[in-house]
């Protein structure tokens, strides 16, 4: 009987320091996770900072490119370099709303990342909630079997 007992003390023990690892790992991963969920806020915001220029920057290319246009038909001896400035002012335009739209997406892809951050973030809160549950059990099955061994041990003894 007494190697018994050892023994499931033992395997408290050793769920107990398993339950400390995991809630020391579970506070880590939920530091890094509000850590990623801010770092993720500030770049969204820059991004969309940086979105709004490029906006500006397609307008005022779209605007230039409106205004050649009209010198073109102004001045027809130039006409063969302002149309030259046309077609550079809207590959100009056009890849600066390209590099929008590519920071639009790279922002919702930052969110996604955001939200699956704040979900697993709740499943190792909930994982950690289950543990300590777990060790509450491992506690109490210890405390019936040390109870229920008590007694067999008198049992024993009055016999002798």
């Amino acid at each position: 009987m007494l190697e018994t007992r050892d023994e499931l003390s033992l395997v408290a023990q050793r769920f107990n320091e398993m339950a400390a690892s995991l809630s020391s790992l579970i506070t880590g991963v939920k530091s890094s996770a509000h850590q990623v969920l801010i770092a993720s806020g500030d770049l969204s915001r820059s991004a969309e900072q940086i979105s709004k220029g490029t906006q500006e920057q397609v307008s005022a290319a779209q605007s230039t490119a409106a205004a050649v246009e009209e010198v073109s038909v102004s001045v027809s001896h130039v006409s063969e370099n302002v149309s030259e400035a046309v077609t550079i002012s809207e590959a100009a335009a056009e890849s600066a709303n390209q590099g929008r739209v590519r920071i639009l997406d790279a922002v919702e892809g930052i969110r996604s990342v955001a939200d699956s951050v704040q979900i697993v973030e709740q499943g190792v809160t909930s994982l950690g909630d289950h543990a300590i549950e777990i060790g509450l059990i491992v506690s109490t099955i210890k405390d019936i079997a040390d109870q229920t061994k008590s007694p067999r041990t008198q049992c024993g003894n009055r016999s002798s």
